[in-house]
């Protein structure tokens, strides 16, 4: 876990921004207070949070579909304790392979984060109409962005 705090420092550091948390709702993050207490830790506000995020990082996880939705850049990575469960960093993989973006390492030096925040678009549009849309694709991005946020009931306030 230490790899992940020096990671979001040096995020906070480049970006200017503040490491908000949206934790799995059945993970314990009282195994790594000492890591994890400077930031804010949010249980069952992923999609709000995706929603005003600037850039979203994440690993095998549905905060990906979020990010998409909302037409957030991603920072995908993985660290010692991913790379253990195969499952795991082999989904990583395949989101970067089919947003069009790379994994990071954590315990790799980090620089020039902001490079990295970067949409493709036609990935972004691909990955929503295979993954996310219904069947029936005719629907427009827009409205399928409204319905989805609708359903879920964190339509931003004008």
């Amino acid at each position: 876990m230490r790899n992940w705090k020096d990671y979001f420092t040096t995020i906070e550091k480049e970006t200017g921004l503040k490491v908000v948390i949206a934790t799995h709702p059945r993970g314990d993050y009282t195994l790594h207070n000492d890591v994890l207490n400077k930031y804010e830790k949010f249980r069952f506000k992923t999609a709000e949070l995706i929603r005003d995020a600037e850039f979203v990082i994440a690993q095998f996880s549905t905060s990906i579909c979020y990010a998409t939705i909302f037409w957030k850049p991603i920072l995908l990575v993985t660290g010692s304790d991913i790379k253990a469960n195969k499952r795991m960093i082999n989904g990583t993989k395949k989101y970067a392979r089919l947003l069009h973006t790379q994994v990071c390492d954590i315990s790799e030096p980090v620089n020039n984060v902001t490079s990295r925040l970067r949409i493709d678009e036609d990935a972004y549009c691909q990955f929503i109409n295979d993954y996310l849309k219904p069947q029936d694709r005719n629907i427009d991005n827009r409205l399928f962005k409204n319905s989805i946020t609708g359903i879920i009931g964190i339509v931003k306030p004008n």
